[in-house]
């Protein structure tokens, strides 16, 4: 008895033919691995080269304050307000 045909009665089993991979097939998908492999590798080098050149161009920005406040402070001239008006 089965209820709502939910329990199998056993019967002829169905064998499925095994596959098997040929050196073609598997040339292929040692091609593809190596291609998504390399593409991740670009992927990481550019962000790894992008986090270098901001840090770089933070660098030189801080650079060039420090100096123009040196460059300030040799004159003896006042740095600019923050609101952009003239100094005193």
């Amino acid at each position: 008895m089965s209820t709502l045909g939910l329990v199998r009665l056993p019967g002829p089993q169905r064998s499925q033919p095994e596959r098997t991979l040929d050196a073609d097939t598997l040339f292929d998908l040692l091609r593809i691995l190596f291609g998504c492999a390399s593409g991740l590798g670009a992927v990481i080098g550019l962000f790894v080269a992008y986090l270098r050149q901001r840090t770089m161009d933070h660098e030189a920005q801080r650079e060039n304050i420090r100096l123009a406040a040196v460059a300030l402070l040799w004159r003896g001239a006042r740095p600019p307000r923050a609101d952009g008006a003239a100094s005193e």
